[in-house]
């Protein structure tokens, strides 16, 4: 009896565990403030550690994916040695922080393994919160005078945000084989769609283009041995010309101007090792020797580089940089050698998200924003299928 207790206590913790998740992601598009949106965070990391301590066993110790994870957290922490800023309170919010992000990537591979539907109904619900959020906000008053609801601070943080949703929108047309479904999430498609053409991010179709068009490429491989493979192979291709023609779309704002200030100092700091993970970044570009170049940009006065992985490489120097690309790489890897669907999933994210990281982005490791939404949401789910593919006991 005692025994059976137990079991129910531990059942009903990872439903509650399971909730939390999915409270966590979806509130980013509604929740007005940070420490309402985090909060659901906090009780993630609570039901992990004491589902932890009624079922001890793991299935991520033999993941490459998630040794690189913690190597990476652990070099984030080590850097707050050799930043110009260590204040107390910034070493310990550091902490908490990858605290909060550690605890949320075990708690999705866990979920994942617990429950069949988890993944689905995550993917479901983060898309379809992503469209009725667009739904606010795309009359022109909005987009012209204010920002959408939720932690979308910013016009090119709206984007990106319903550019990932578009992304799995995309890929739930194409895993599901019922006419009502595919109608429907066609329709979350268009909604996207036409909420980031609204707010006219040029990197974010460079990146659209290059996630979805993984996502065509993967029709062609399941489809190879079928006609199908012809109509998917032409959308491959015309969306790899989409592809092109955004990238010299892009290429003309020339955010390389803030990109080399930044690169800059680090060359003349710690090049190796950087300048720690506290160490603030601001950019400086002289406006007036290049207002031709920078016309993309109201004012001169950028709070980081827009680039990711430039600001990886000045707090956390070559080393850190070199990390980042090997998360990108091993969660690519370890994707691809799963026979599951999710696979395509996590390569068309992690495609959509590199993208990204070099127009936008400054801090990794943070309370949960959109990177979370874009990177570290697909390298968990690359952390489960690599378990799942290395344990033969699931």
């Amino acid at each position: 009896m005692k025994a059976q207790g137990l079991n129910e206590i531990a059942e009903a913790l990872r439903y509650a565990l399971a909730l939390m998740v999915i409270l966590s992601f979806t509130g980013y598009y509604f929740l007005p403030s940070s420490q309402a949106n985090n909060f659901p965070t906090y009780i993630v990391a609570i039901l992990l550690i004491a589902d932890f301590c009624l079922s001890r066993k793991s299935h991520v110790q033999k993941s490459v994916a998630f040794r690189c994870v913690v190597v990476f957290l652990f070099y984030i922490l080590l850097s707050v040695g050799w930043s110009q800023r260590s204040a107390s309170n910034e070493i310990s919010s550091l902490l908490g922080n990858v605290a909060l992000l550690l605890t949320m990537i075990l708690s999705i591979e866990r979920c994942m393994r617990y429950f069949r539907w988890f993944g689905s109904c995550l993917l479901a619900a983060l898309t379809f919160c992503a469209v009725v959020s667009s739904l606010f906000y795309l009359p022109s008053s909005y987009i012209d005078e204010g920002n959408p609801p939720g932690r979308l601070s910013t016009h090119s943080v709206a984007a990106i945000s319903y550019g990932s949703a578009l992304v799995v929108s995309a890929y739930l047309i194409v895993k599901t084989s019922v006419f009502v479904s595919r109608l429907f999430w066609s329709l979350c498609f268009v909604v996207l769609g036409f909420a980031c053409y609204r707010l006219e991010i040029d990197f974010v179709w460079l990146a659209l283009a290059g996630s979805v068009s993984v996502i065509a490429f993967s029709r062609v491989w399941d489809n190879r041995d079928t006609v199908l493979v012809f109509g998917w192979m032409a959308l491959a291709t015309c969306l790899l010309g989409a592809f092109l023609y955004f990238f010299d779309m892009v290429l003309v704002s020339n955010r390389q101007m803030i990109w080399e200030s930044v690169v800059n100092v680090a060359y003349d700091n710690n090049l190796l090792i950087g300048s720690g993970m506290l160490t603030p970044i601001m950019p400086i570009v002289d406006c007036d020797q290049f207002p031709a170049i920078l016309n993309s940009f109201s004012s001169c006065n950028f709070q980081h580089p827009h680039n990711l992985f430039v600001s990886s490489l000045f707090r956390g120097g070559i080393i850190g940089l070199a990390l980042l690309v090997l998360l990108f790489l091993v969660g690519i890897s370890s994707a691809l050698e799963s026979d599951k669907d999710e696979r395509w999933l996590v390569f068309a994210m992690l495609s959509y998200c590199a993208i990204i990281f070099l127009f936008d982005g400054d801090q990794l490791v943070a309370k949960l924003d959109f990177v979370w939404l874009i990177f570290w949401l697909p390298v968990a789910l690359a952390i489960y299928l690599e378990a799942r593919e290395l344990n033969e006991d699931w």
